[in-house]
């Protein structure tokens, strides 16, 4: 359960069987903001540091039609 307890601690697991993912998961990233923000520190920090500088990027717009230049496009323009 998340709620009452200490946001510090951030463990969240499902109660019962078929609960969302994605729900879930927001959740468990929401704990980590809080407790980066309390901290001073940025997620990446919590779990564990900086690994790499650099990595590689998957698009998922599953628009086939798309050229790659096009999709990069697509993608910059989300962000």
């Amino acid at each position: 359960m998340l709620f009452g307890n200490n946001y510090l601690e951030v463990d969240i697991e499902p109660e019962t069987l078929g609960a969302h993912m994605a729900a879930i998961s927001a959740m468990d990233i929401a704990c980590f903001d809080i407790k980066g923000k309390a901290l001073s520190t940025p997620i990446w920090n919590l779990l564990g540091g900086k690994f790499r500088d650099r990595i590689p990027v998957y698009s998922s717009l599953v628009q086939h039609h798309l050229t790659p230049e096009r999709d990069v496009e697509k993608v910059l323009a989300r962000m």
